[in-house]
């Protein structure tokens, strides 16, 4: 399934602040915040590092356990060689790049606009959105645009 990104266009910092909290409260996937200007508080708000922090525990912790299982195969086989050492680190290698794309969970992006740029957008994937009166207000509020992720530098700039 493809996402459906929906871009929100808020009036100023408290609105998108407020209009984060909604999202956030009913688990609607925010992809990336576009503002004209640093917004104070916007990675806790989104929590940012927390992403982040978990997905570098995540790889590095596959990471980890291939190095460890590629020494151990190494060294506690009788006959293993380098090219059956090589073989299994290559199979883990990639088990751990398709592990790191299924990671459910990306952090937000936050791009800084133009300076005289006086907007303030969130892109958010509606794929799966609750019907709720809140949502639907926002949505009516910011004037939601529904764009396909490849005309998306065209629809921000």
């Amino acid at each position: 399934m493809k996402n459906q990104l929906t871009l929100l266009h808020f009036e100023n910092p408290e609105d998108m602040l407020a209009g984060i909290d909604t999202l956030q409260q009913y688990n609607i996937i925010i992809r990336e915040i576009y503002s004209s200007e640093p917004v104070p508080n916007i990675e806790t708000k989104l929590r940012i590092k927390k992403f982040q922090f978990g997905q570098a525990i995540f790889r590095f912790g596959c990471l980890g356990g291939m190095g460890l299982t590629s020494l151990g195969y190494y060294f506690l086989e009788p006959q293993a060689n380098w090219k059956t050492v090589l073989l299994n680190t290559i199979v883990l290698l990639v088990t751990l790049f398709i592990a790191g794309y299924l990671f459910p969970i990306n952090a937000p992006r936050v791009f800084t606009l133009q300076q005289g740029d006086r907007r303030y957008l969130a892109v958010v994937d509606t794929q799966r959105i609750p019907v709720n009166e809140s949502i639907a207000y926002l949505f009516q509020y910011t004037g939601a645009v529904e764009f396909s992720p490849a005309i998306k530098n065209i629809v921000i700039s």
